[in-house]
C-alpha cells in the first residue's frame, strides 16, 4: 500500500481515504489511477459511479460467456456473446469496465416501464420495493454509498 499510495498525490489519497471502505477497494482505484494516469476529478468520477465494483460483474459475464462456449456450444457455433444492461449507457465506463475482457459483450440502457399490466399488479414487487431489498442484502446506503 506504502508504495502505491506514494505514486498519488495528497489529494488522490485523501479522497480514496474518504470514499473507499476496504483495503482492496482502495489499493485497486490507486493502481488504476497511476496506470491510468486519472486525475483527481476522474478519480472522484470512477469512485461516485463505483467503477470498482462494476469490474466483480464484468467479470461474472466473462466466466458465465466462458462456460457457456466451453460447456454448451458446439463446433459449429459462433461464439457467445454477453449483453451488459445497464442503468444508463456511458461509453467511457462501459470501456474501463470491460477494457480487457477478450469476449463480445455488448453495453446497452434499459429502462423500466411504469405499465404492468392488471393481472399482474399485485403479485410483482414495484421497482422500489426491489431496490429497498437490494440495498438491505448488500447493505448499500440510500444515497448511493
Amino acid at each position: 500500500m506504502q508504495t502505491v499510495s506514494a505514486l498519488l498525490s495528497w489529494s488522490h489519497n485523501t479522497l480514496l481515504f474518504d470514499k473507499t471502505k476496504t483495503l482492496e477497494e482502495y489499493l485497486w482505484y490507486a493502481m488504476q489511477t497511476v496506470e491510468s494516469g486519472w486525475s483527481l476529478s476522474a478519480l472522484e468520477y470512477h469512485v461516485s459511479t463505483k467503477t470498482f465494483i462494476r469490474q466483480e460483474y464484468a467479470g461474472k459475464l466473462n466466466f458465465y460467456l466462458s462456460a457457456i462456449d466451453d460447456m454448451l456450444k458446439h463446433e459449429i457455433d459462433n461464439p457467445s456473446i454477453g449483453i451488459m444492461l445497464c442503468k444508463t449507457r456511458d461509453k467511457l465506463t462501459a470501456e474501463y469496465a470491460l477494457k480487457d475482457i477478450n469476449k463480445p459483450i455488448g453495453v446497452s440502457e434499459y429502462k423500466l416501464s411504469n405499465f404492468v399490466p392488471a393481472e399482474f399488479a399485485d403479485t410483482l414487487p414495484s421497482a422500489e420495493d426491489i431496490e429497498k431489498r437490494v440495498r438491505l442484502k448488500f447493505d448499500i446506503g440510500g444515497d448511493g454509498g
